[in-house]
């Protein structure tokens, strides 16, 4: 039987609905068969710098068949550097925007999903140099954000950079902008399906921790606090989203101890929750690199200067365990991680 590849000139891979139903939930449109978005699943997801007692380029290449990672001269960041977003389009290109060199930067590396390699794409460059706790956010189809973190020591940012995806180029999106000036928030995690990108956390000034959600609504490209919170004030968090954008998930951070508490968001309603089990294998205290496979399975990497350790998280059994052969090449926080096909 025949298959749509596209519906009104969008990719299916890249439909969340379709008249207000869920892609997943389609059969037919028409007679012909309608592919689900959600059974297509990434190829590689990658850890990207990070802190090491200083900064690093170094990016590892995660292959989900295998749960195996490798680490690449070819992947890694055209300047070495901590406390970046990650960004992904699902399909061409990944972005890591911002970051800290010891100095707070602009930077923006662009990473083309076909060969693994990075390079320095400065019209996608950030607006204002930060780092230490960048979010990101992504639509998956036309739009990527770079939300908050630090400008200065112990100055913190609500500044939203948007990236155009067909242009390569980025610009400041105001009404974007964090509902508070903090960094040190979780990853960021998306919701194709409803049209939502989440921001967890954070922190401002030096001590201060931050509950606060923030909300992104991607079809009017402005932020606002979500209703439903963190169930504990906490920094630094990893994000990801399911393979069916039914759950999103923030694992570890500060409360200001390091925690191993897992929040769950449900898409459908934006409510949050500790969740009692599972947790991860470990602490994990400042923004190990987070990403998912966008079907199966989700990965928790490094967070802390001793650490390469990953976790693993089946989404199906709602169950984490660690995963040795998906431990980072190197210990390091202050990290940030994306997949080719997946937000």
């Amino acid at each position: 039987m025949a298959t749509i590849d596209k519906f009104i000139g969008t990719a299916t891979a890249n439909i969340g609905k379709v008249a207000g139903v869920a892609a997943a939930s389609i059969g037919l449109i028409m007679g012909v068969t309608y592919p689900h978005a959600a059974v297509a699943t990434a190829t590689y997801g990658y850890y990207i710098g990070g802190y090491t007692g200083g900064p690093t380029a170094t990016v590892d290449r995660l292959t989900y068949a295998t749960s195996t990672v490798n680490a690449s001269t070819t992947y890694n960041l055209s300047q070495a550097r901590w406390g970046m977003a990650g960004v992904s389009d699902k399909v061409t290109y990944g972005y890591t925007c911002g970051g800290n060199t010891g100095t707070f930067v602009v930077t923006t590396d662009q990473m083309t999903f076909s060969t693994s390699a990075s390079a320095a794409r400065t019209t996608a460059n950030v607006t204002q140099a930060r780092g230490d706790g960048v979010s990101g956010v992504s639509d998956g189809s036309l739009y990527g954000y770079a939300l908050g973190g630090a400008s200065g020591i112990n100055a913190s940012s609500a500044v939203t950079d948007m990236i155009t995806f067909s242009a390569g180029t980025t610009a400041a999106k105001t009404t974007a902008n964090l509902t508070q000036i903090k960094r040190d928030q979780a990853t960021g995690i998306s919701d194709m399906t409803n049209g939502y990108g989440y921001i967890a956390g954070g922190r401002s000034g030096s001590t201060v921790l931050s509950a606060v959600v923030d909300k992104v609504t991607f079809s009017t490209q402005a932020t606002s606090a979500n209703t439903s919170s963190l169930a504990l004030s906490t920094d630094g968090c990893m994000g990801i989203s399911d393979g069916i954008f039914t759950y999103g998930y923030w694992a570890g951070g500060r409360t200001p101890g390091a925690t191993a508490v897992v929040h769950k968001i449900v898409f459908s309603t934006s409510t949050v929750s500790a969740l009692t089990t599972p947790t991860l294998t470990r602490t994990r205290s400042m923004i190990g690199s987070s990403c998912s496979d966008g079907g199966a399975s989700g990965y928790f990497s490094a967070g802390d200067d001793s650490v390469k350790s990953a976790d693993k998280m089946v989404y199906a059994t709602s169950t984490i365990a660690a995963q040795t052969t998906a431990n980072s090449s190197i210990s390091r926080r202050y990290t940030t991680g994306m997949s080719d096909f997946a937000v």
